[in-house]
């Protein structure tokens, strides 16, 4: 006589054909890693061709690597059909989703998440900037010579391509990088294998997609930063178990950087 599979420990209340709920209750995830890296990848793809006539139409106005108007109209354009792909695929082929996620938590919590967020996303700024300067004194120690952070966007931007940049990074790159990044890889990471796992899993290919054309040990410096914020975004959505709070927090990181960008560009 054989003896029934108890459940996973990190599942609770599993009858066949049901969806498994983790012990905080929600839905688990039911997409790998590996799936949602592919559909990933043809998102980014989709949003490539999307970016082609921004491109050809506007000509480039890159300056030594750092993004111009025509980049900033062309990421927009990228990131909205990137998550626009992503939301079908979850919608078509993952109903429970936004359970999983925990998008939108409970009306009544809506904005002490959005308030938690915001908060832990200005404290995450000198954090992560601690990191980065100390990533600098090291590597320069390293290579014996200066190594700087590239500058993200060209200067001289017009107050036109100022608006395109504000409505890139506080509207569309926070809600497009958290659902892929922490909603949907960190998700599934985190379900099957614990925090640290996952959180270096989203963390990780988060920092590889904020490279700049630049040398490659000053693009490394930013790289390395960007996955320590994803760590640190990762912690914020583990702490408050929604992504609405990891959505706020990367607003809030945005809106500092863009203080310092449009404070020095002119």
């Amino acid at each position: 006589m054989s003896l029934p599979i108890p459940p996973r420990p990190d599942t609770s209340g599993f009858v066949f054909g049901q969806i498994p709920t983790t012990t905080d209750g929600r839905p688990r995830s039911t997409w790998g890693w590996f799936e949602a890296v592919g559909v990933y990848l043809l998102a980014f793809l989709a949003g490539g061709f999307a970016s082609i006539p921004v491109l050809a139409f506007l000509g480039d106005t890159t300056v030594n690597g750092a993004i111009g108007q025509t980049e900033i109209l062309a990421t927009i354009a990228a990131d909205v059909v990137i998550t626009a792909v992503l939301v079908f695929w979850l919608a078509r082929w993952h109903h429970e989703w936004r359970a999983a996620m925990v998008l939108p938590p409970s009306q009544e919590r809506i904005w002490r998440q959005l308030l938690y967020g915001a908060v832990a996303g200005l404290i995450l700024v000198p954090a992560v900037g601690l990191i980065s300067g100390g990533i600098e004194v090291i590597l320069r120690e390293a290579v014996g010579h200066r190594v700087t952070t590239p500058e993200q966007v060209a200067p001289g931007l017009s107050p036109l391509a100022k608006g395109y940049l504000v409505l890139l990074a506080v509207a569309i790159a926070p809600i497009s990088e958290e659902l892929f990044f922490r909603g949907v890889l960190f998700r599934t990471v985190r379900d099957r294998h614990g925090f640290w796992p996952a959180a270096l899993a989203s963390a990780i290919p988060f920092g590889l997609v904020h490279y700049v054309p630049s040398p490659a040990i000053d693009a490394f410096v930013l790289q390395l930063t960007m996955v320590f914020t994803g760590i640190g975004l990762a912690w914020i959505y583990e702490r408050r178990g929604t992504i609405l709070a990891s959505m706020a927090a990367h607003v809030a990181f945005n809106v500092v950087g863009l203080v310092v960008i449009l404070g020095i560009v002119r």
